[in-house]
């Protein structure tokens, strides 16, 4: 009689996360998730069950619970593939999945092929500009800018991420190609985002 494939627990994702050391596993997970980004390639099916939730959950683990003292090396693409397929198929629940348990994943994992990368701007004010909706946030004092710039700095940040590997390297500023962006910054920004993108030293 053949046997039951073992149930895969969320422990197990963990620990296999754990397998690599920060250092190793987190620039090379920037620069293989800045390649599933759909700035760079539309989601495809090669991409399919490769969530963003699983990658981060992939990051969360690592920064909290692994360390230096790991010697799985630098993560290839086959050991990416193995972490996704482990988040993916772990089950901690008790007893029989309910209806909700069974459609929730489903529903989520179509939300991102209706998503326009423009949205995510728009759901930021939804949710937290209106001041309709309860005590105005100061946003000024957190971010030292309003909730609209923040928003858009994100929106520059992450297309800079995407398309240079999943780093933020400030020297692309030098660049010959960057001469615009030059003249709308000090030499070296010094104030944070705002200052960065806006050139205005505030």
């Amino acid at each position: 009689m053949p046997s039951e494939k073992p149930s895969l627990h969320y422990t197990d994702f963990r620990q296999a996360v754990r397998r690599f050391p920060p250092s190793a596993l987190l620039p090379a997970f920037a620069h293989h998730t800045a390649q599933l980004d759909t700035l760079i390639h539309p989601r495809d099916k090669k991409n399919a069950r490769r969530w963003p939730w699983a990658a981060s959950a992939m990051a969360r683990e690592s920064v909290l619970y692994s360390n230096e003292h790991r010697h799985g090396g630098t993560p290839s693409e086959s050991d990416f593939n193995r972490l996704y397929n482990l988040f993916n198929e772990s089950d901690d629940s008790k007893g029989e999945p309910s209806l909700s348990d069974i459609m929730t994943p489903l529903v989520y994992e179509q939300f991102a092929y209706g998503e326009s990368n423009f949205e995510e701007l728009s759901r930021v004010w939804a949710l937290y500009g209106d001041p309709t909706l309860g005590t105005p946030i100061p946003w000024e004092e957190i971010f030292g800018m309003s909730l609209a710039e923040a928003a858009r700095a994100a929106f520059v940040l992450h297309g800079w991420v995407a398309m240079n590997g999943g780093q933020l390297d400030r020297s692309l500023f030098d660049a010959p190609h960057a001469g615009g962006l030059r003249a709308r910054r000090p030499a070296r920004p010094t104030h944070g985002t705002r200052g960065l993108l806006h050139g205005d030293g505030r």
